[in-house]
């Protein structure tokens, strides 16, 4: 889907993604195709957000989860921890790490569309 808006139902996961093939030809089909400037999203790779949030705005009540990577390491995601999904542990900074678990043909790690390993 790219475009509008979508639902992530409670327990559900979303790829939300930059390439119509994350990881390569073998790497996971993206629920969300953004683009690199197509939607107007363009993350760099030190001190931007990524926020979810009930209303367009992601601001005050609306906001369900927000974080702010601090840099990017190259073909590694950055991920809350495994079992850490409330929202006290979300803004603990120590709960969120670069993932570790191979995926697809190009030597990215992470666990796209699936739950997030524990961090160290």
């Amino acid at each position: 889907k790219t475009g509008g808006s979508f639902l992530i139902n409670p327990g559900q996961y979303m790829i939300f993604a930059a390439l119509k093939q994350p990881g390569g030809a073998s790497g996971p089909t993206p629920d969300y195709v953004y683009g690199y400037s197509t939607q107007g999203i363009a993350l760099s790779n030190t001190g931007e957000y990524v926020c979810l949030s009930s209303d367009t705005q992601c601001v005050g009540a609306g906001i369900i989860a927000k974080v702010t990577y601090p840099k990017a390491t190259a073909s590694k995601s950055y991920q809350l921890a495994a079992g850490k999904l409330d929202k006290a542990s979300q803004d603990n900074s120590a709960n969120w790490c670069l993932g570790k678990t191979p995926y697809g043909s190009l030597g990215d790690n992470g666990t796209p569309g699936k739950a997030n390993t524990a961090c160290p």
